[in-house]
């Protein structure tokens, strides 16, 4: 009993208070009506991690990896489960479960009372102190879409129209095979030879555009020469200030509206146009469908799911960024631990009663716990349809196009697998939604 009030003095947010015991629901629209934990983990997962690192797969690895999207989103779900179970079963939130594991405990006072948190709390802690890393990483995603969209200076716009120093590798690679008919391209299949040959062309195409610029830096690179111009400045990564501008204005913006307490409008609008996204991403993947160069076949999708392992090629390592994306997609570490506590808040564990060991107990405990099942499954078919879609994205486009998000041009790149379908709307379409999608 010690232990357990020592385990609830540590997370405020459990209320010593229990309702009165429900049964659980059986029939299919009272099962409803008790769901919500598990829509707001889906609401809630499509941010950085989808529509950055699982598209960034796609374009990296091509179909080769999406079973390992899939096992990514399903084999988080049980782990989910197990937390609610025991939030159900104990009526504790994670924090305070997880102050049960054995282990070296860090004590300090406070109002007189000790407290000693374990060893995997201190570590919780640690890891969600370098998540504020990940955040501002997010903001200055924020600020590129911004930059692009409404420039200040123009400076961000202008430096991305030259593609990175690795593109214009691999292109003058890729042109050197062509020109000596190099067994290494004799060797891929036609699907993956054809999209090496317009990856080629469109890099020709954007050089070109470049006019003499483009002929200098292709002639810098072919010599080994530096690419810095007469004031020391990387001519192909500058110093940009648009985005940077952008970033701190938003992250400014944000920090006034968490003082005064007026994001909830903010976070609803953002949630919609998230939502929206989502479903134009899912169009856009199932009209991708419907053209001959951007379809994915079956025969693909079977390779897809066959459990190989793309090769490093252009100075891509497909695989390490598919083990970044497995961390990030579907359920997160922030989700898996949140989920238990708004298990407690929807009721589930008050509704079953304090621990005893009653068969009324059990069979409530039971009955929720079911509710909890269908809630988290339900949760991890969304999450999991709406990853695929961006996973697909990225391979029936950028994949194929030999486009990697990346750095600077991340945004502006990402937007690229909008164009198919929606033309000139797409720059606008997607960086609305990848606003909104990263300022969620």
């Amino acid at each position: 009993m010690e232990s357990q009030q020592e385990n609830n003095a540590l997370d405020p947010s459990v209320d010593s208070t229990l309702e009165e015991s429900i049964k659980a629901p059986t029939d299919f629209w009272g099962i409803v009506k008790r769901l919500g934990p598990g829509l707001i983990v889906a609401g809630s997962i499509v941010g950085s991690g989808e529509l950055i690192a699982t598209t960034k797969t796609g374009a990296q690895a091509g179909i080769a990896l999406l079973w390992l999207i899939i096992v990514g989103c399903l084999i988080k779900v049980f782990v989910l489960i197990e937390l609610g179970r025991y939030s159900i079963s104990q009526g504790e939130t994670t924090l305070a479960a997880l102050n049960h594991v054995p282990g070296p405990r860090l004590g300090f006072l406070n109002s007189g009372r000790q407290k000693t948190p374990n060893w995997i709390l201190w570590f919780w802690l640690v890891m969600s102190i370098c998540t504020i890393g990940q955040l501002g990483g997010i903001v200055g995603g924020v600020g590129q879409a911004l930059a692009l969209t409404l420039p200040i200076k123009g400076d961000y716009l202008q430096a991305i129209q030259y593609p990175a120093e690795k593109e214009f590798v691999h292109y003058l690679e890729l042109e050197e095979a062509l020109k000596n008919q190099e067994q290494a391209l004799s060797d891929l299949s036609p699907a993956e030879r054809e999209r090496y040959l317009r990856g080629h062309d469109k890099m020709k195409q954007r050089i070109e555009r470049l006019e003499a610029a483009g002929q200098v830096i292709l002639e810098k690179i072919r010599n080994e020469e530096s690419l810095l111009d007469q004031n020391g400045n990387s001519i192909l990564e500058p110093q940009t200030w648009d985005d940077k501008i952008w970033a701190s204005v938003i992250a400014v913006f944000t920090a006034f509206l968490l003082y005064y307490g007026r994001y909830n409008l903010i976070e609803h609008l953002s949630t919609v146009l998230v939502v929206s996204f989502t479903f134009i991403t899912i169009g856009n993947v199932i009209s991708l469908q419907t053209s001959e160069i951007w379809s994915i076949s079956t025969e693909e999708i079977i390779r897809g799911l066959s459990f190989g392992v793309p090769e490093v090629t252009g100075g891509m390592n497909p695989l390490l960024t598919a083990l970044a994306a497995f961390g990030i997609i579907g359920v997160g570490a922030t989700e898996l631990i949140a989920y238990p506590y708004w298990c407690l808040e929807k009721g589930y564990a008050r509704f079953t009663g304090p621990h005893s060991e009653d068969e009324a107990w059990a069979e409530r405990a039971k009955g929720w716990m079911r509710v909890m099942k269908i809630d988290a499954f339900a949760s991890m078919c969304i999450y999991t349809f709406a990853t695929l879609a961006f996973y697909l994205m990225g391979v029936a486009v950028l994949h194929k196009e030999g486009l990697d998000p990346d750095g600077m041009r991340m945004v502006s790149t990402l937007a690229e697998a909008y164009v198919p379908v929606f033309g000139a709307f797409a720059k606008w379409l997607f960086l609305a939604g990848a606003i909104a999608v990263l300022y969620s």
